[in-house]
């Protein structure tokens, strides 16, 4: 009896950790899906990789299922990272004055300036001026070449500090990167000659007949400070959904969505809105049932008015998602396209060796989250300090090297099988024992 225990437990447990170890080892038969990554890499390289909308649509929340193989086989460690950095402070170009040209009264200047080998956009030229009580009419042109210019803004230069405390010495434009730009300076019109203003309730008049030369000392470009964090996004807009009425009169939008969100926006036709929203999901099916995600979250609109026609709350990748209008005694709002919006997520990874195929694979479900060691030397704090190339991921498609493998579900019921099964033989060996003892007695 013993001996007959002894073989069928190690049966059982044979059985099962056949079963578990084919599900925990994986390779690229077992992913649903394929996207190949365009372009060679070569050995001890970081590199990123964009993860795309179709992809995020066919991976698990938080792409936990996703696996990097090369063209062996070989399994690439990588980690995911959201496209979030830190701000950039205000950073300063002193140009040099390559020509400079005036006319003897004064009337007109025009300086030619070039910027360093190295920098950063700039949106706004200060020039260095000494001159007190002045007014002058400005364009800033842009060039790369020194022959095809480019205006950039149009402005006035002034000084009255001898009467009141204004002064405007810079000019602001658009983001330029151009390496040449020149400044013409001229007389102010007869419209600008003559300026009325107005300090602490004190109401002055300047007049400036006379022109007057400036002597300029320096010209300095300066870029844009930055936000505390810079976020890069990603979206995707669905349009043609149908929309149903709830039981309170509201309007239910049911999604197929398969992503992740930070902000929901709604394109609305109607002229004015005040609306409460709420936002839940489902992993199941259209027919849910749904969890609500957050409390009810407010859009409106008016001509006029600030707009706000979005929510903002961050959730992961969910399959479905339901999102409730309350109406009230309003009519339903004619909603023409919903846009989700997410942080764009990378994948960084370090090639292992010189390979000319390397792709991701995703949509294995009973698979884990990986641990790899890069984690400790790249990570949300610092990728955007190391120096790395970017590659680009194709589309999403079917693997055809796929091979349904047991699920983590279908594990689970072929373990309590094996046990079922094992528990029967031992009790009816125990009664076939039983029924022979009493047969001997």
């Amino acid at each position: 009896m013993r001996r007959t225990f002894f073989l069928i437990s190690m049966l059982c447990f044979a059985a099962i950790m056949a079963v578990t170890q084919d599900a925990s080892a994986a390779s690229e038969r077992d992913f649903r899906y394929i996207a190949p990554i365009a372009g060679a890499v070569k050995k001890g390289m970081l590199y990123r990789v964009h993860l795309t909308p179709d992809i995020l649509q066919k991976c698990a929340a938080n792409c936990t299922d996703l696996r990097l193989f090369d063209s062996k086989n070989g399994e690439v460690p990588y980690i995911i990272l959201n496209d979030t950095s830190p701000g950039q402070p205000v950073e300063s170009y002193t140009l040099k004055i390559i020509d400079y040209t005036a006319a003897k009264n004064g009337s007109t200047a025009e300086i030619t300036m070039q910027m360093p080998d190295t920098f950063k956009p700039i949106t706004v030229i200060s020039i260095g001026i000494e001159a007190r009580d002045f007014q002058k009419g400005a364009v800033l042109y842009g060039s790369s070449d020194l022959k095809q210019w480019q205006v950039l803004a149009e402005d006035t230069l002034y000084d009255f500090t001898s009467q009141v405390d204004l002064r405007k010495a810079s000019i602001h434009f658009n983001s330029s990167s151009y390496q040449y730009y020149r400044l013409k300076l001229s007389e102010p019109d007869e419209q600008q000659k003559k300026i009325n203003l107005t300090y602490e309730g004190l109401k002055l008049t300047v007049n400036d007949e006379a022109a007057k030369k400036l002597k300029i000392s320096s010209v300095t470009g300066l870029t844009t400070a930055s936000p505390d964090i810079i976020s890069v996004y990603d979206n995707m807009a669905f349009s043609g959904f149908k929309t149903q009425t709830t039981a309170n009169k509201g309007t239910a939008i049911t999604l197929e969505a398969a992503l992740p969100f930070n902000r929901i926006y709604f394109n609305i036709t109607n002229p004015y809105y005040n609306r409460r929203v709420r936002v839940s999901y489902s992993d199941k099916g259209t027919e849910g049932p749904f969890t609500a995600l957050a409390g009810t979250m407010g859009i409106y609109a008016f001509p006029a008015y600030q707009t706000r026609n979005f929510i903002e709350f961050t959730s992961e990748k969910h399959q479905y998602y339901r999102i409730e209008i309350e109406n009230r005694s309003s009519p339903p709002l004619d909603i023409k396209e919903i846009k989700f919006e997410w942080i764009r997520k990378h994948i960084f990874f370090v090639a292992l060796r010189d390979d000319d195929s390397v792709a991701l694979h995703f949509g294995y479900l009973p698979i884990e989250r990986p641990d790899y060691d890069l984690s400790s030397f790249i990570n949300q704090d610092n990728w955007f300090k190391r120096q790395y190339e970017t590659l680009k991921a194709g589309s999403a498609s079917p693997n055809p090297a796929y091979k349904p493998t047991i699920g983590k579900s279908g594990v689970e019921k072929t373990i309590l099988r094996v046990i079922v099964i094992a528990l029967v033989l031992l009790i009816g060996y125990w009664i076939y024992r039983l029924a022979l003892a009493a047969k001997s007695r």
